[in-house]
């Protein structure tokens, strides 16, 4: 178990993997931790009300009770990898929610997996890079507030969205990662995107007894 609360740490490396996780917790509260890695799979990963400048997460399967809300995001590219686990994260716009840099790709994070709870996003200038996403039968996702939503390159494998409960989507866009025009570049590669059928047809959303609310 790794436990850092009220303390300042610089570049440190905090990873576990899936054959050693079960048990392990990593834990910081109230601090400072920059320009470090935080690589974790199957771990509980707790962040809170912490500053992480220069830090990035990279969450697989984030155990059971992890929380990552209230933190400040700043000074790298897209500071948050999340690979299941989603409803971990806080992105809302509430005071709970955690808040990004002003720049293209600080305020970028990359989610793949699935929601069987009700959860938003709304956080100011959030851009979300989406991999495969799972909207459970029971739940819902609400995005609004302005959030940009980026369906990620055919070259990073499955975008598959698939909706067996209820999608609401309010003054947002849903657009492709290579599109600049919105919310800058936050991929890092300019306008390109894989293969121009990926500006053929932007968005697949599939509806497997859901409802899309526009």
């Amino acid at each position: 178990k790794v436990m850092i609360q009220n303390s300042y740490v610089q570049g440190a490396v905090i990873t576990t993997d899936e054959d050693r996780a079960a048990g392990a917790t990593v834990e910081v509260a109230q601090s400072t931790v920059e320009q470090s890695i935080v690589d974790t799979d199957g771990a509980v990963v707790r962040f809170t009300s912490s500053s992480l400048p220069g830090t990035r997460l990279l969450l697989k399967q984030a155990g059971p009770g992890s929380e990552v809300s209230n933190n400040q995001f700043f000074g790298i590219g897209m500071p948050v990898v999340m690979l299941n686990g989603l409803s971990a994260i806080d992105l809302t716009s509430d005071s709970s929610g955690n808040r990004f840099g002003a720049g293209p790709s600080e305020n970028a994070v990359t989610l793949s997996g699935g929601y069987n709870g009700d959860d938003e996003w709304s956080a100011p200038r959030l851009v979300v890079h989406l991999g495969s996403l799972s909207v459970g039968k029971n739940a819902e996702l609400t995005i609004k507030n302005g959030v940009t939503v980026k369906r990620s390159c055919a070259s990073k494998g499955d975008r598959s969205f698939m909706v067996l409960g209820k999608l609401s989507v309010s003054n947002a866009n849903l657009t492709y990662a290579g599109d600049d025009s919105v919310g800058g570049d936050t991929n890092g590669e300019g306008g390109l995107c894989g293969l121009p059928l990926d500006r053929e047809q932007t968005w697949a959303i599939y509806l497997r007894g859901g409802s899309l609310v526009l």
